[in-house]
């Protein structure tokens, strides 16, 4: 809970990758939404934010102590990537995570409505480009059909609209 802003960018300084890791319960999933929320108007294309989530038990002290270095840095290996947690998240498929009826057109409406002020502040483009196809593939749309609902326009869409001087 303590993340910030500041934090991820020093980070960011010293790594491609920041790996976040949390206990697995109810804490550590506000945690990491928190932590997800404080990384998205600092991400930069070709820098990665990642979330590990550990059994309930467990902190990573507890966790290296019981099952060894090696078996952490597996873990960490597969932790999560930001977009696939933020959009598990708004789907409900995380405990602590909006429950939404993906079966519905009013849930799948309800999955954009939400995951479109999220997406705002997505600072890297190319990330942002790549979670809007996303979440069109989630709701069955189109990514142009996404960036006009979310009101985010794609680089191709500025570009087609950029005045060249005569």
């Amino acid at each position: 809970t303590a993340t910030s802003a500041i934090h991820v960018q020093k980070l960011f300084r010293q790594t491609v990758d920041v790996v976040f890791c949390f206990d697995g319960d109810e804490a550590g999933r506000r945690a990491a939404w928190h932590a997800l929320e404080v990384c998205l108007p600092v991400l930069v294309d070709g820098k990665a934010v990642r979330f590990l989530f550990l059994p309930q038990e467990d902190d990573p002290d507890t966790y290296v102590r019981a099952n060894g270095a090696e078996n952490f840095e597996t873990l960490v290996a597969e932790a999560r990537p930001l977009s696939e947690f933020l959009l598990s998240y708004l789907r409900g498929d995380v405990v602590g995570g909006r429950v939404v009826d993906m079966e519905t057109a009013e849930g799948r409406s309800r999955l954009i409505s939400e995951a479109k002020p999220l997406l705002k502040r997505v600072a890297a483009p190319a990330l942002q480009l790549q979670i809007l196809k996303q979440l069109g593939d989630a709701v069955g749309m189109t990514q142009a059909e996404i960036s006009q609902l979310t009101d985010i326009r794609s680089t191709s869409t500025l570009e087609s609209r950029r005045i060249t001087p005569q």
